[in-house]
């Protein structure tokens, strides 16, 4: 039995197994970006090899000027922390050539994101799925289609807490959790999970994943995650027959885009999850936090070639400089903190 760790980029672009990791936005124009001089290979964890357990990691870090890496930490995981702890101790010793501004200088690259997939490689079999697996796959599908979504979610928490999966099983997991929830009505959580589904064992995004992308698309579009909604669109365009799906989501992609660029104030519901931060990408560069219910410590925001920590102050509005690209958000506090991100138009 053969280990074997696959690196996947880009949270939100098509990803692909490759030997470079890319960083999951380009930075502005005139900049050269960093490059890898030496990634140390994440070690799996020997208890799960013996258990047969696989997973994955999504990190988000920064390369500072001298190409060293910096502020790395979990976005979202399959759930084990060991491959966590292993993940974090690898990214840390990562060293890269450093980003170039137009003038020469070395400077930040913020905005990097990767995923580390952890899998056995079982003597070239194609991945599949235990029986115990199948057999409650199938009765979490049938429970389904006679909208017993009590047995449903039943069902799935008995499978959840075996915590036995292939990255196939997983996938597989995560997508059906993505529909119980969104059969609920729970359209936040759908998206949760529907985004932890797409990207497990092929890197590729093809045809048999198109429904689920969007699916993805029009949750974020109804919850006015704008940014990200255009970021989805960007990745069917580039999925295996996605004509029709593009044809009939390109009015809506249209919309988003004049939105972006009116005068409109738009605003986003976030909640602070049990990693102590609520994650937000920008589609404009000044906002606002609003209609906050718990505690709120700091901002930090990671645009693409700057990032900064901001000290949380009620009834303040920040602006980001146009010059530092596009931008994410993470809001610290107290867990089950919830507020309102407010995007407010340039002319105010």
């Amino acid at each position: 039995m053969k280990i074997k760790l696959l690196i996947l980029s880009s949270l939100l672009s098509t990803s692909v197994y490759a030997d470079v990791p890319e960083p999951s936005s380009k930075l502005i124009e005139s900049i050269v970006r960093a490059e890898p001089l030496k990634r140390v290979a994440p070690k799996y964890p020997t208890s799960e090899v013996r258990r047969g357990h696989e997973g994955w990691v999504k990190l988000s870090y920064v390369i500072e000027p001298d190409g060293s890496v910096s502020n790395a930490f979990v976005i979202d995981s399959s759930g084990r922390k060991s491959f966590e702890k292993s993940a974090m101790n690898a990214i840390k010793k990562w060293q890269y050539t450093p980003a170039i501004d137009k003038n020469g200088n070395a400077i930040q690259q913020c905005v990097n994101s990767i995923q580390l997939d952890y899998s056995i490689d079982r003597d070239g079999k194609p991945p599949g799925v235990t029986g115990r697996f199948r057999s409650k796959y199938k009765k979490i599908l049938a429970a389904f289609e006679t909208k017993d979504y009590e047995q449903a979610g039943q069902l799935l928490d008995g499978l959840s807490e075996s915590k036995k999966f292939t990255l196939y099983e997983d996938k597989l997991f995560w997508q059906l959790k993505g529909y119980y929830h969104q059969y609920l009505g729970d359209e936040k959580n759908a998206l949760i999970n529907f985004n932890r589904s797409i990207y497990r064992i092929s890197g590729v995004v093809d045809e048999s994943q198109l429904s689920i992308l969007d699916n993805i698309f029009i949750l974020e579009l109804k919850q006015n995650l704008l940014a990200e909604a255009l970021s989805t669109y960007a990745t069917i365009e580039k999925t295996e027959n996605n004509q029709k799906t593009l044809e009939r989501l390109k009015p809506y992609q249209q919309k988003i885009t004049a939105l972006i660029d009116s005068e409109k104030v738009f605003s986003v519901p976030a909640t602070i999850g049990e990693r102590g931060f609520a994650q937000y990408k920008l589609a404009r560069n000044q906002f606002e936090l609003s209609k906050i219910n718990g505690q709120v410590d700091k901002i930090k925001v990671y645009c693409e070639n700057k990032q900064n920590t901001f000290s949380y102050a009620a009834d303040s509005s920040w602006t980001i400089p146009e010059s530092w690209g596009e931008c994410s958000l993470y809001v610290y506090g107290a867990k089950e903190t919830a507020f309102d991100i407010v995007e407010l138009p340039k002319s105010i």
